[in-house]
């Protein structure tokens, strides 16, 4: 997706993902990894859904994954925020 978006606008790939860290501060996978973040946040907060639901409609691959991930962006597991209520900022 993102060789044909920069085949697309005429940019090498190397050049988009510097330039997006520049503006961005961040590399485009972590930008991604962020968003379906706060996508699982949003779930969490506001849905009764299954924690392996949330995982899947946020983009995970996999639970153990996903897991790991939050609890180490977010400092607890999913389950600890669901069932504590604990709303954390999403800050990365």
């Amino acid at each position: 997706m993102l060789n044909d978006l920069c085949r697309e606008i005429g940019i090498s790939r190397s050049f988009c993902c510097r330039y997006f860290k520049q503006m961005m501060n961040m590399t485009i996978s972590d930008y991604f990894l962020e968003y379906r973040l706060s996508q699982a946040l949003s779930l969490l907060k506001n849905s009764d859904k299954a924690i392996s639901e949330v995982a899947l409609q946020s983009g995970f691959s996999t639970i153990s994954y996903f897991i790991s991930v939050f609890r180490k962006k977010r400092g607890v597991t999913p389950l600890e925020y669901k069932k504590n209520k604990i709303f954390l900022t999403i800050n990365p």
